[in-house]
């Protein structure tokens, strides 16, 4: 019985990897998209509801949740800030551009 030559074994690791890694990516961009499209529409769908207060109460929910934080004034909900959720919101789309051309479904083999 013969065994594998190392640097086959490496080679093909490797290329095993590097294609699960770009997997990761895409699916990874396939949330990111499908969060950008829920963030359009409910932005929209909001604004036209109940106007510009309605769309900052439903922005200052989804960067705050249900959360309580522990302050020195005891629990609560955090103080919001609409320059910190707008940083977030940047990081996330920076994020999803990145891997909009940094991943390709033809760089995993996958055929659009």
């Amino acid at each position: 019985m013969r065994i594998l030559a190392t640097d086959d074994n490496e080679s093909w690791a490797a290329s095993l990897l590097v294609r699960l890694m770009r997997l990761l990516g895409l699916l990874l961009l396939a949330v990111l998209l499908a969060y950008w499209l829920g963030f359009v529409v409910y932005t929209i769908k909001n604004l036209i509801t109940g106007g510009p207060h309605a769309v900052l109460a439903w922005y200052e929910h989804l960067d705050t949740g249900n959360r309580y934080s522990a302050s020195s004034e005891g629990l609560g909900f955090p103080q919001w800030s609409a320059a910190k959720f707008v940083l977030r919101q940047g990081i996330l789309l920076g994020v999803t551009v990145g891997l909009w051309f940094g991943v390709r479904p033809r760089q995993i083999g996958l055929k659009p």
